[in-house]
């Protein structure tokens, strides 16, 4: 994290700080990437932005105007590009067109992210249901998370199987499928990590 005697600038990188610590309630797998990025202020860009080395710029004035949940929905998108190597997957292409293309994909990711935990539990009619109607997409994947905890208790001793579009279903399957998705998200951004350092190491 950047140092800086200025309070307004102090408060917007420790609101910033803040920020990525609860980008990683919502999505633990990205708690690696967040601990490696350098936070900077810089008035120069208009939003904010990540290089690929994990250094984060961000305008002050752009991070002031943010709601928190609008600000831990841009950093998750921030730490995505890097997660889905966006500057290597750049090269060769016409820069403003791929990031576009990027800034799409990395969106569906986190709405996919938010839905996916409540479409299992939905196989058993246990899903979180107004969740599915909320426009805050890191919100929304905190409650169903915390439904879903909510819901393991009474799920131990539930024996029943039931067919749902065409695939059986039990409180079992749902508990591995939800474990998969995490672990599955874990281990890509984990060996992307791994490879951010080594890339740091080699410079």
């Amino acid at each position: 994290m950047t140092t800086t005697a200025d309070p307004g600038e102090r408060a917007t990188l420790e609101r910033i700080a803040r920020g990525l610590r609860m980008t990683t309630v919502a999505l633990p797998h990205l708690a690696g990437l967040a601990a490696a990025t350098r936070v900077a202020l810089d008035e120069r860009i208009p939003t904010m932005g990540v290089f690929a080395s994990g250094r984060l710029v961000a305008n002050p004035q752009f991070v002031r105007r943010l709601k928190e949940n609008e600000l831990v929905f841009v950093l998750a998108h921030e730490l995505l590009h890097l997660a889905l190597r966006t500057h290597d997957r750049a090269r060769g292409a016409h820069h403003l067109e791929f990031n576009y293309a990027h800034d799409y994909i990395i969106n569906d990711i986190l709405r996919h992210v938010a839905t996916g935990e409540n479409w299992y539990l939905d196989r058993l009619g246990l899903a979180h249901e107004p969740a599915w109607e909320m426009a805050d997409t890191l919100g929304r994947l905190l409650l169903v998370r915390q439904h879903l905890l909510d819901v393991l208790p009474h799920l131990i001793a539930d024996e029943r199987v039931v067919m749902a579009n065409g695939e059986l279903w039990s409180p079992r399957k749902i508990i591995r499928r939800a474990l998969w998705h995490q672990r599955e998200h874990a281990a890509q951004v984990g060996r992307l990590r791994a490879r951010l350092r080594e890339e740091r190491r080699r410079a």
